[in-house]
């Protein structure tokens, strides 16, 4: 059985739990180095997901035991599109769709090979609602979220599942905060959780999605919020005489 997993990006909190859990579960995890503290029982290691021919050698080495791929976007860049550099739009680009359409590529055609596997693209409900001066990191969102649903259509007869993930907003989110919109603001009373996500909510959803149970459900985007989206404002509870 294939349980080798490889996640893109070792800086975000929600990758850093998923990965750790995933351990737990018995899989083999592989994490790109982006500069962030090891992770236990995790293999670190150094991988340009814009680079075809690299990700190849990568996933050759790994052969069949490539069970799923998790990508992760990587921070914000904190600018406006009017404000923003020729350089930071390239980055931007390269960082998040360019690498996302680069890795999918290699990394389907590779578990096709096999005739199973799971491309999981951990985003955010950034990839609809703008965060303020995150512009740039949204629509690398958008492109990915509509990656993941090409990937079910021509993938899906070959064994292969994918999903895209809107997670809500946790507390390391907080660092993204600016006086445009004011979307972070009194989180913990804006969904039925009562707090915002932690980095850990999210894994038990990710090993679920790893079987075969998940394959009905192929090509899905699925909200991870806590419910925030249903928040209309704030209501009394109004108790009966």
């Amino acid at each position: 059985m294939a349980k080798t997993i490889f996640i893109t990006d070792d800086r975000c909190p929600a990758a850093r739990a998923i990965a750790a859990h995933l351990v737990t579960e018995g899989y083999e995890v592989l994490i790109s180095d982006c500069g962030a503290e090891p992770i236990s029982g995790c293999t670190r290691v150094k991988a340009s997901l814009c680079d075809q021919s690299a990700l190849e050698l990568l996933f050759e080495h790994l052969s069949s035991n490539l069970a799923g791929v998790i990508w992760t976007p990587p921070p914000p860049i904190h600018t406006s599109i009017e404000a923003a550099s020729d350089e930071q739009w390239r980055l931007a680009f390269e960082q998040g769709a360019l690498s996302s359409m680069t890795l999918t590529r290699v990394a389907c055609q590779h578990m096709a090979q096999y005739g199973r596997g799971v491309m999981i693209y951990l985003g955010s409900i950034h990839a609809e609602k703008p965060m303020g001066y995150g512009f740039l990191h949204t629509m690398n969102l958008s492109a990915t979220q509509m990656l993941c649903r090409e990937v079910a259509i021509d993938y899906g007869r070959k064994g292969l599942s994918s999903f895209y993930i809107q997670r809500g907003i946790m507390q390391s989110d907080h660092e993204n905060d600016n006086d445009i919109t004011g979307q972070y603001t009194g989180i913990d009373i804006r969904n039925p959780l009562g707090r915002a996500l932690e980095p850990q909510d999210l894994c038990g959803l990710i090993t679920f999605l790893l079987t075969d149970a998940a394959r009905i459900i192929n090509g899905t985007d699925i909200r991870a919020d806590a419910g925030a989206t249903m928040f209309y404002g704030l209501q009394r509870e109004v108790n009966s005489p």
